[in-house]
């Protein structure tokens, strides 16, 4: 990186930006290091075409050099090149606010426009499958039983549930309340009631043969009782997924959460209270799973009654207008 000055100066700058994200705007650790990463993938361009990769001597050009490489060698959507302009964008924005630069060179670069995609949902039956395809008689397959339903029935962001420690957990003997500390340090309280408060509470009362020292909700089986990585509860639900016919690349712990907010509007709960449990400030966001709720699509559709209506006319004939 621009010679060993240069390399031990941009891992430093790297450092402050990940404890900036992390500490200061309440990024998740896991977020914060996406951001590491897009910044770590321009600076191995810039040093590939055999320039400095001291901030000060970093062009719009290479910004733009580095989005056209994006698209033409790896063959990025332009919702991964956005994802990683963003990255790239907040890190010399923190180098200006930090005064280590005066201006930014990613000013002017013009983001990708992002195709709007819908989130996806399990259907009732793969819930089931993921439920039941764990065996509760083992220590293993209890803890990933009550991790997936809590996931669900809580619509955890993974960072969410990586954080929940016992401490945060109420049980009043049949319903089980949450305290959750989601995005921008905001805590909410959301109910668990009673048939995943049961699995969780069982594997709570396994949990505490283990003597673990970390507080952590759900813990490594094998070696260590440490608290478990996002890394390390993805691959959970992808292990299980396999296991019951679903494709690894259908299943990620989003689609939970984004399988749970819809489920609570077909419940009849409404946007503000979603919005709510969800932890999301704006009902925007809420929308973009109404749009994909039973409730909502059903609603959307011409209803029977007026098909009946129009049995018997003659829809082909009649004044042509």
């Amino acid at each position: 990186m621009g010679g060993v000055g240069g390399e031990n100066r941009m891992r430093r700058y790297l450092e402050a930006f990940k404890d900036h994200r992390h500490i200061n705007l309440g990024n998740a650790p896991g977020t914060a290091a996406t951001y590491i990463r897009g910044v770590v993938q321009f600076i191995a361009f810039v040093e590939g075409r055999g320039l400095s990769t001291d901030p000060e001597k970093i062009q719009r050009a290479d910004i733009d050099d580095f989005m056209k490489e994006l698209f033409v060698e790896y063959g990025n959507s332009e919702s991964t090149r956005a994802n990683k302009l963003s990255a790239v964008r907040a890190f010399f924005g923190f180098l200006v606010y930090k005064r280590v630069l005066l201006q930014d060179p990613t000013e002017g670069v013009p983001t990708p426009r992002r195709g709007q995609t819908l989130p996806q949902k399990f259907t009732t039956h793969q819930l089931k499958l993921l439920f039941n395809a764990p065996d509760v008689n083992t220590r293993i397959g209890l803890r990933d039983r009550a991790m997936m339903m809590t996931i669900y029935s809580a619509g955890l962001r993974k960072h969410e549930l990586v954080g929940l420690d016992v401490g945060n957990i109420s049980d009043s003997g049949a319903y089980m309340y949450l305290s959750v500390l989601g995005k921008g340090k905001k805590q909410r309280i959301i109910t668990l009631l009673r048939q995943p408060a049961t699995v969780l509470r069982r594997w709570l009362l396994e949990r505490e043969t283990f003597k673990p020292q970390d507080q952590a909700v759900f813990i490594a089986i094998k070696g260590q009782p440490e608290r478990l990585s996002e890394r390390v509860i993805g691959d959970i639900l992808k292990k299980y997924a396999k296991k019951v016919g679903i494709a690894s690349a259908m299943a990620f712990v989003h689609k939970l959460r984004a399988t749970w907010a819809t489920d609570l509007y077909d419940a009849g709960v409404g946007l503000l209270e979603i919005c709510a449990q969800a932890g999301w400030e704006n009902p925007k966001t809420a929308m973009n799973y109404v749009r994909i709720s039973e409730k909502a699509l059903k609603k959307a559709a011409i209803p029977s009654r007026r098909w009946k209506e129009l049995e018997g006319e003659d829809l082909d004939g009649g004044n042509d207008a």
